[in-house]
């Protein structure tokens, strides 16, 4: 038997073929993503690096995959972003109801979603890298998702001032401005958080 370069096994030349074995060990390893109902159903696979599973019983049927490496499936599960005191859904600030924002991951692929209103008047100082209450706490989320180091996001505009967007290691959604911005009323900041993405 021989290995193929995506992991199928097929036989060789001097093999004695055998029909069942064979078959089956040729379709083992073919690329895309088995369709599984639950968390349990998925666990009992047979696991490969990189072996993709999609999951019918979550919203958006979203895909798994197996980290050799790390011993674990990504992602596992969804995760929710926790939002600082600060600050609201920005659905609730035009008084609709929203989901909250969340984490997903493929691979090592990170994505947010949801989005962020001002909820109170604020004064925002210009970034100084001395004193932390220049960089402003936005959310949260599971520090397995974040970054090995601080990773620098966009900048973003927002109410024609320019703040800069990044996530630590710890798992913080963090902005800060390049210079420093009057008092705001609240809800007139909007920060959008989605499309967000960063390398976990």
């Amino acid at each position: 038997m021989q290995t193929l370069d995506n992991g199928i096994v097929v036989p060789t030349n001097s093999d004695e073929y055998n029909l069942t074995e064979d078959q089956a060990n040729a379709f083992k390893k073919v690329p895309g993503a088995t369709l599984v109902t639950g968390e349990a159903q998925r666990n009992a696979l047979t696991k490969w690096n990189g072996r993709s599973v999609q999951r019918l019983d979550l919203p958006g049927q979203p895909v798994d995959i197996w980290d050799e490496s790390a011993g674990v499936w990504l992602p596992k599960a969804p995760v929710t972003l926790s939002f600082a005191a600060t600050y609201r859904h920005v659905g609730s600030y035009f008084g609709e109801p929203v989901k909250a924002g969340g984490v997903s991951r493929s691979g090592r692929r990170v994505s947010a979603q949801g989005g962020l209103a001002n909820n109170i008047t604020v004064n925002y100082d210009a970034l100084d890298p001395l004193d932390p209450d220049t960089e402003y706490l936005l959310a949260w989320f599971d520090p397995e998702y974040a970054p090995k180091v601080s990773s620098e996001l966009f900048t973003l505009l927002v109410n024609a001032y320019t703040c800069n967007v990044r996530v630590t290691p710890a798992g913080q959604i963090k902005i800060s401005f390049l210079v420093a911005v009057p008092p705001k009323g609240a809800g007139t900041m909007i920060f959008n958080l989605g499309g967000l993405s960063w390398n976990s």
